[in-house]
């Protein structure tokens, strides 16, 4: 999933199940506000916790198969994960652990 897809994909998941920004909000416990942003695009997609939180809200599954271009979107995500450790924002056991997860999902 590209990044500028999230906000509409989950926008449009929400809508199709009835749900209100303040129900999704209560749902993940993020604000009402931050989703709205994200479905407004403005705002990057979330962190991988935020977006668990929304899919799981919404009832939704990572499905491979829909994810054009996932191992490279993979590569960024461990990038990213890398340089959060460096600034000393997680021990190498939480990412080792989080880059594992992530492998489990890419392989199915």
């Amino acid at each position: 999933m590209r990044e500028e897809d999230f906000g509409k994909i989950m926008k449009e998941k929400r809508k199709e199940r009835g749900i209100t920004l303040e129900e999704l909000a209560k749902m993940t416990n993020v604000s009402a506000a931050y989703l709205s942003r994200l479905e407004r695009g403005e705002r990057q997609a979330p962190s991988y916790n935020i977006m668990d939180k929304i899919f799981t809200a919404l009832g939704m599954t990572w499905q491979l198969e829909e994810n054009v271009g996932l191992e490279a979107e993979f590569l960024k995500l461990k990038e990213l994960i890398i340089m959060y450790r460096e600034k000393g924002n997680m021990s190498i056991r939480e990412t080792i652990e989080l880059m594992e997860m992530i492998e489990d999902m890419v392989k199915g």
